[in-house]
């Protein structure tokens, strides 16, 4: 009489399972992380010699500026520019860096700089129309791929931050962003620039 016990296979696979599940878990937190980069348009450079613990009050540059760069665009909105500049007060808020006054003079001079380019971009779906025959092991296809919907007008808007020391007028930090403006409400608009402009600061100070 012979007895046979088969065990190793099931063992085989127990031992499987978790390896496979912990790399699938690793190339999806990768793809989410991989994903988070590509997506920021946020770009920082610093002096590596400055020592921004110093900095505690700012004040405004006189030498912020907006600038239209296409011949067909026209001059950036006035509420674009006060959009912006709250928007930078209330970071720099949360940072504890308050408003220069006649008692606590600036450490710091903040220059803003906005360029806005607009453009049309054509719509994103299609629709296919196409004709075939056939006959006699031979086949003749035409195909016409037309876009649903007209062109949406984008302005795209880059927003450019200094921060000057006012000691020796030297540039410190500099921080970018761009954000996309279509037929967004004049609160949605806002809120884009309020999302932008705390991303911006997100990297400030340096670590």
């Amino acid at each position: 009489l012979i007895i046979s016990h088969i065990t190793a296979k099931p063992k085989v696979i127990a031992m499987k399972t978790p390896l496979i599940l912990t790399r699938l878990c690793t190339a999806a937190v990768f793809m989410v992380f991989l994903t988070a980069c590509q997506s920021s348009n946020v770009m920082v450079d610093y002096d590596t010699d400055a020592n921004f613990s110093a900095f505690h009050y700012y004040d405004w540059d006189n030498d912020s500026q907006t600038d239209s760069q296409t011949d067909n665009s026209l001059s950036l909105n006035p509420l674009m520019l006060e959009r912006t500049k709250t928007a930078v007060d209330n970071a720099l808020f949360t940072l504890f860096l308050n408003r220069a006054t006649k008692e606590a003079p600036a450490d710091i001079l903040i220059r803003l700089n906005i360029s806005s380019e607009t453009y049309n971009q054509e719509p994103n779906s299609r629709a296919s129309i196409g004709f075939g025959s056939g006959g006699n092991n031979s086949a003749i296809g035409v195909g016409l791929s037309l876009p649903i919907g007209g062109d949406t007008i984008i302005n795209e808007t880059r927003i450019v931050i200094d921060m000057i020391g006012v000691g020796d007028n030297k540039l410190k930090w500099r921080g970018s962003n761009t954000i996309k403006i279509s037929d967004q409400s004049a609160e949605e608009i806002t809120s884009l620039m309020n999302d932008a402009v705390a991303e911006i600061f997100s990297h400030y100070p340096p670590s």
